[in-house]
């Protein structure tokens, strides 16, 4: 169901983005490689300060249709950690983007787009694993004077990603 607050909300930032361009989540691996794309950075350039200053932009000016911002529809999750996926032990630095759309109920409206690096493990072993979730657009300079500010920061602008990944997946 649509509020109308939900409603006037999405119209305020479909009008404060204008030019900038709306999204559908399905769309965001696309969305993203043709933003870096504009930023002149491949995939294989990626790293820790380009990642995030490309996603901070991409939430941005890329705002996502279909969702309720009121009812953080549109959020950016930040999560590290030393973790084994069935394909070794990395550190993983993810910037994740969650969309919830209004039009879908319960866990089928619910989809992320990740940005992931993996970088070897031993450099961040006394690094305690960690997330944070950044609800608003409002909430756009905290990301990066949050990530800025932790301690594995630092060590990840010294190394270079093993691998990349991004992604896109309803939960």
């Amino acid at each position: 169901m649509i509020y109308r607050k939900d409603i006037l909300l999405f119209l305020l930032i479909s009008l404060s983005c204008e030019g900038k361009g709306m999204i559908k989540p399905q769309n965001s691996i696309k969305e993203f490689n043709q933003f870096l794309k504009k930023s002149k950075i491949s995939y294989n350039e990626i790293n820790a300060e380009n990642l995030i200053q490309q996603q901070i932009m991409f939430y941005r000016e890329k705002r996502a249709k279909n969702v309720s911002y009121e009812k953080d529809g549109d959020m950016i999750l930040v999560q590290w950690g030393i973790y084994d996926w069935g394909a070794g032990k990395y550190f993983e630095f993810d910037i994740t983007r969650q969309f919830i759309e209004i039009d879908k109920d319960g866990d089928d409206a619910i989809s992320q787009f990740h940005t992931t690096l993996y970088f070897d493990k031993e450099a961040f072993s006394d690094i305690k694993p960690g997330n944070k979730w950044f609800n608003s657009i409002e909430n756009i300079g905290e990301i990066q004077n949050f990530i800025l500010q932790q301690d594995f920061y630092k060590i990840l602008t010294t190394k270079k990603a093993l691998k990349r990944e991004i992604s896109w997946e309803y939960q």
